[in-house]
């Protein structure tokens, strides 16, 4: 599958209008929990787990959107290699492994110009840890983080699709070339 463009407008790059509006924006503290987000690229073929993996090897697709902190956020290659994680805010494994990322990066062992990205995905009001910006917030989330476009309550959002996602958390290691070296889901160890 390969994705278009999408222009704020809503207005796509061959012409015709697609994509969803911008819901729940943040102004004045208001919950920003789903938005507008310009994908480019081809989606990486469905992570499946065990044995060898397809995308291994395969461009990543590109993001960009607004961060949770109003800054514009673009996820892709250009500044060394990077990991996104995409997480789920009412996961609980997301709610184990958040800790042991923030750990790592407390440790200093994580490489000089390797940046992470974290996509809060699969939303839903109705869970808990609603909304996705401050429970990132409270665990203590390090590194840049944006909300996915939302497909819904629970479901993966337009980004953890074009990643290929199985389950959460869900993680996908780019090359500086931008390139996938690796894709995992649930939790896992820093030394794996």
């Amino acid at each position: 599958q390969a994705f278009t463009t999408v222009l704020p407008s809503g207005e796509t790059s061959d012409g015709t209008t697609g994509g969803q509006t911008q819901d729940t924006t943040a102004a004045d503290g208001e919950v920003f929990d789903t938005q507008q987000l310009t994908i480019t690229g081809d989606a990486l073929p469905p992570h499946e787990g065990n044995g060898d993996d397809a995308a291994i090897g395969m461009a990543a697709p590109i993001i960009s959107g607004t961060g949770f902190d109003g800054t514009s956020l673009t996820i892709g290659p250009g500044h060394g290699p990077y990991m996104v994680v995409f997480l789920a805010h009412w996961c609980p494994h997301c709610n184990a492994e958040i800790p042991r990322l923030v750990d790592w990066s407390n440790s200093g062992a994580v490489p000089t110009g390797f940046q992470v990205y974290g996509i809060a995905t699969a939303t839903d009001q109705s869970l808990p840890n609603y909304p996705p910006q401050q429970w990132l917030e409270a665990k203590g989330w390090p590194w840049p983080a944006m909300p996915d476009q939302s497909n819904g309550d629970r479901a993966a959002g337009a980004a953890a699709e074009a990643f290929g996602a199985d389950g959460w958390p869900y993680m996908v290691l780019v090359g500086a070339d931008g390139t996938v070296r690796a894709r995992a889901s649930g939790e896992i160890s820093i030394d794996d």
